[in-house]
């Protein structure tokens, strides 16, 4: 850092510039062609770092843009829409309120464009979001209750799921040699619906797996379905939707998709496993 010399008054510090000659001063055309070297890589480096952030967050175990079942692909479709739909209405109106500034640097008198703005006011800045809002908001109603009918074209594998807290408990009913259940995972076979019937023994919980499907409650005293599918045999992360008191954020689960002929051996397994002395009992905790 230089300082100027001091002449009554405080000394003031200059930020170098990379790659400037030690003068500075003498060839202002240098000084500035390195200025706008310098500047301008800076708004380009913080796209390009918004851009890769904003790629990295459509993927990932919970994330819901990244779809992995017919009901959360519609969820996803559903935010992209709606994206689009956001980007129309803020575009068009940016555009809008553009406009009085081109019309006064045309020295257009206001009297002159005051009907013509009124038009566009109301038209532009009202009627075109709330038509487009709208019709984006009837289209999420249309395909939401799509989400659990599209998947019951075959039987479904039945699963109880009780939420407490702070973990899921599922019994798998159709597990070879009984009833089987497990704390914090779920077993599915991959390509066949799975009917999830959910429960609370405590507060309102809310079962959550975002690469599968939507969010569904678990409320006391009441038992609430929701219907999802793994496309392909993997491990999908869930978590409780609702918060639920201190331990919410540990209140996690695992959905674990099996390949068709796998999972009853798969079941049958875990069913021998916690039969082993020092297992889990494989009751639900009360």
């Amino acid at each position: 850092m230089d300082r100027m010399p001091e002449q009554g008054h405080a000394a003031v510090e200059v930020a170098e510039r990379p790659g400037l000659v030690e003068n500075g001063l003498d060839d202002v055309r240098t000084v500035r062609a390195h200025l706008v070297s310098w500047s301008g890589t800076r708004p380009a480096a913080g796209l390009s770092v918004l851009g890769a952030s904003g790629l990295a967050g459509c993927a990932g175990p919970l994330s819901t843009l990244d779809p992995a079942g017919p009901a959360a692909a519609d969820i996803a479709l559903l935010w992209w829409v709606m994206l689009a739909g956001a980007v129309a209405i803020l575009v068009f109106v940016c555009a809008l309120a553009l406009v009085p500034f081109l019309q006064a640097r045309r020295g257009r008198p206001v009297s002159s464009r005051a009907p013509r703005d009124a038009v566009w006011l109301v038209g532009g800045g009202l009627a075109f979001p709330f038509a487009t809002l709208t019709a984006l908001m009837l289209w999420a109603f249309v395909i939401e209750p799509i989400d659990d009918a599209a998947l019951t074209g075959e039987e479904p594998v039945r699963i109880a799921a009780t939420g407490r807290q702070w973990v899921w408990s599922f019994r798998h009913e159709d597990a070879p040699g009984g009833a089987l259940v497990l704390d914090g995972v779920m077993h599915v076979p991959a390509g066949r619906p799975v009917e999830v019937a959910l429960a609370s023994v405590d507060v309102i919980h809310s079962f959550w797996v975002p690469r599968l499907a939507g969010k569904r409650d678990a409320i006391p005293g009441r038992v609430n379905t929701i219907t999802i599918l793994a496309e392909e045999p993997g491990t999908y992360a869930g978590v409780c939707g609702e918060y639920c008191g201190e331990g919410h954020a540990y209140m996690r689960l695992d959905v674990i998709a099996h390949a068709p002929e796998a999972y009853e051996a798969a079941l049958a397994r875990l069913a021998a496993e916690t039969a082993e002395p020092g297992g889990t009992t494989g009751e639900a905790p009360r």
